[in-house]
């Protein structure tokens, strides 16, 4: 391997450990490889609780749709089924 390979292996590897700012759910974590992040990842979702996960679900699709639980509340009940064309 010459010294140009050399400079190629090491520009996709972080040397310093792994580096987390913020606490919480506004964290922002930087890894050493793809592997740690993983690694990580896995870790986080197993210390999950289940009913948290799917409570953090729940808040991400009304944030997607724009639907809050509050107006969800206040609908009214109904058996119609509303296509939207858009």
């Amino acid at each position: 391997m010459d010294e140009k390979d050399e400079n190629k292996k090491g520009k996709n590897e972080l040397n310093d450990p792994g580096v987390s700012y913020g606490e919480g759910k506004s964290r922002i974590v930087f890894f050493k490889s793809f592997e740690e992040e993983a690694e990580h990842n896995a870790k986080e979702a197993a210390e999950k609780n289940p009913i948290q996960g799917i409570k953090d679900t729940v808040r991400l699709i009304l944030q997607v749709y724009g639907f809050t639980q509050e107006s969800l509340r206040e609908r009214k009940p109904s058996n119609e089924i509303i296509v939207d064309k858009g």
